[in-house]
Parts: C-alpha cells; structure tokens; sequence
C-alpha cells in the first residue's frame, strides 16, 4: 500500500546521499485542461494514461547545492546563480546538462535517473486530485508561487521580512501535495523527457515520453515570474533544448 509520509534518498559512492524522493503509485489519470483553465491549454485537448508501475521522484525540483555537488566532481559548467541561496532550483541550465545530472547520480548511486516523461510529471503533480491545482480549483498562495498575488502573500504570510526575495523559493517550501511532492506547481518550471508537440492528440498513455529531434522541449508547472493560470498542473509549455532561462530547472525521477 502506498505511504505517502515515506521517503528516502539512496547512498552515493562518492559519500553522502543523492537527492529525497519520494513514491508516486500506479494508477490512472487524465491528462489536459479541466474545465475553468484557459481556452489555450484546453485546445491542447486530454489523454488517458495509465501508469503501470510506481516510480520515485524528487520531493523538490534539484537544488544550487545539489547541481554544484555534480559540478564539483566531474568539472562540469556550474550555472549562474542570480539570486542567492544554495537551497534553491537551479537554473540556467539546458536540457543536456539536467541530463548529465542524471547520468552521473546513475552512476553514483547504482539506479536509474531521469527526467520524467511529461505523463510522469503531470500524474505526480496532480497526486490522485482531478481539478486544475491538486489543492482545488482556486489559486492559493500558500501551495505555490506565481504571480504577483502569491508574491505578496507569501511575505505578508511571513514574520520576518528578510525572507522575501524576487524569484523561486527553496525547493521545499510551501505545502506539499498528496503524495509529498512540493513546488511542482508554479517556482520554476521543470524539463520533461519530451519533445514539443502543440497538443496532446497521439500521444502515449502508458506514461513514456514522445520522443524526436525537435529543438523545443517540454516544460511544465509554471513559474514564479508567470500569471498563477499557467501554474496549473495541465499547464504546458515550450522550451529551446540547448537554450537557458532563469525561470526553468528540473526534478529527477528515479525508477524502481
């Protein structure tokens, strides 16, 4: 039976332990616009999918301190940072670097990392939930950042105003969903598998990915910088593979 409140990290040869996760279960759900979203997610019309075997995913999209720890051992690019602290998602980065990421905690730890499909993501996003954010149907401040509303809410929510920052938040911040998983919605927006595809006519329903050699990936969740409409949980958009943006990052999946 699935445990919600379970998590874990798996133990990295190098020392110390790769990112927390936690489990998404097996089950169905239907990805696309629920009604009340704008007449532009619902044009990209709905799928049935069925995931049929659990997987592990971050509990937070991967973090400054998280990347820098890779970038540290292979030599690799590390990205700019522009607004701080270390807790946050990295950004500034493009598709091949997440990748790599992924790759190197491969092989750090002995499992398979990935980013998730853009069925993965969505049916963790929702965890169990059919309405537009999986809290409701209403945008509430409390669960994700975006927009200029959820801004000033979040610092009016706070005792300390120091903690206010133009930008994302920590990576686990806020309220997570049903299933543990926190900031999927809104903050930055998170790299699928994915190539771009203007709908979702044709595409898989058993949770893999549309592969191709298009120059735009997929990108979901939303961001800080974006109107709280887009930071719905069938929210889509594009972006340049070998491209980087302040606003999107990433989270790992890790199969079982």
């Amino acid at each position: 039976m699935h445990d919600p409140s379970f998590r874990f990290a798996d133990p990295m040869k190098s020392g110390g332990a790769g990112p927390v996760l936690a489990i998404a279960p097996e089950g169905r759900c239907t990805m696309g616009a629920r009604a009340g979203e704008p007449r532009i997610l619902k044009m990209m019309g709905k799928v049935g999918v069925t995931i049929a075997e659990p997987f592990a995913l971050g509990i937070g999209a991967v973090s400054y301190a998280e990347y820098n720890r890779f970038c540290d051992a292979t030599g690799a690019r590390r990205p700019e940072n522009i607004f701080g602290p270390e807790s946050l998602p990295i950004t500034h980065l493009d598709e091949s670097e997440s990748i790599d990421y992924c790759a190197w905690l491969t092989e750090e730890t002995g499992f398979v990392y990935r980013l998730p499909s853009e069925t993965e993501w969505e049916y963790a996003a929702r965890a169990g939930t059919d309405t537009i954010y999986w809290w409701g149907d209403d945008w509430d401040p409390a669960c994700a950042r975006a927009g200029k509303q959820a801004q000033k809410a979040f610092v009016d929510a706070k005792p300390d105003p120091s903690q206010h920052f133009p930008g994302p938040l920590p990576t686990v911040s806020l309220r997570g969903n049903p299933w543990g998983f926190h900031n999927m919605l809104g903050n930055t927006s998170e790299r699928c598998q994915d190539v771009w595809r203007e709908t979702h006519d044709g595409a898989p329903t058993d949770g893999s990915a549309r592969r191709g050699d298009g120059v735009w990936g997929v990108v979901r969740g939303g961001a800080w910088a974006l109107p709280t409409t887009l930071a719905s949980a069938s929210a889509r958009s594009k972006a340049m593979r070998l491209d980087w943006s302040p606003i999107v990052g990433f989270r790992v999946l890790r199969e079982l």
